[in-house]
């Protein structure tokens, strides 16, 4: 595979990763708060902060675990298995570098800890859902089992 086909996958994932985080928040917010308009005033001065922590995180540790650097065709569970390892290294280090958060004065850690919870669900379940829709794609594309990009 050339290099231009393995960075516009690379790019790709990238890409979406990004985009799971924003409608996981979203989603996130929506069922823990019942609705957008009932978001607490701490929550959305430091939502967008919390994001670009946590998305910047992410994809820095899958870069370092490689998750950016596999394809394959079929479920491959140690493939998943580092994507699960990568995925809650990054939710417990965005979870600890934002103590601003959860320490402010107004709202209890357990709230922005349900939050999180759920936006770790949310974000997981779309990652592992359009990657195995890219992945079956790519399979498709006459690539052998596993390729390794």
């Amino acid at each position: 595979m050339g290099d231009f086909a393995k960075k516009y996958f690379k790019g790709i994932l990238v890409s979406l990763d990004i985009i799971a985080a924003f409608i996981a928040i979203v989603v996130a917010a929506v069922l823990k708060f019942d609705a957008v308009k009932r978001l607490p005033l701490w929550f959305t001065e430091y939502l967008w902060l919390v994001v670009i922590i946590d998305v910047v995180l992410t994809i820095g540790i899958f870069a370092f675990k490689k998750v950016y650097n596999r394809m394959w065709q079929y479920f491959v569970a140690w493939d998943y298995a580092i994507l699960l390892g990568a995925f809650s290294v990054s939710k417990i280090i965005t979870t600890l570098c934002c103590p601003f958060i959860y320490l402010n004065e107004e709202h209890s850690i357990r709230g922005f800890l349900t939050w999180m919870a759920l936006y770790a669900i949310i974000e997981l379940l779309l990652m592992v859902i359009y990657r195995g829709g890219i992945f079956a794609f790519y399979g498709k594309m006459g690539v052998g089992k596993t390729t390794f990009i």
